[in-house]
């Protein structure tokens, strides 16, 4: 997996309320904990977001694929 530049995770975590699943041992249950405050996925181009986790994520309103 593809992380972001650290430029670019400062002005995240500086912005929005960050959840990093990478940093995660178990990432998917991690997700499901947290799954009614994730409104926003941000993704490296070529990461996958499969339609099972949108399902999962009843506030999602957007999906930024960084390239």
């Amino acid at each position: 997996m593809s992380l972001f530049p650290n430029e670019i995770t400062q002005l995240f975590d500086q912005t929005f309320n960050t959840f990093k699943s990478y940093e995660q041992e178990n990432p998917e249950k991690f997700i499901e904990s947290l799954s009614d405050k994730i409104d926003a996925i941000a993704v490296m181009g070529g990461t996958n977001v499969s339609s099972e986790l949108i399902k999962k994520l009843p506030n999602l309103k957007i999906i930024a694929n960084y390239v």
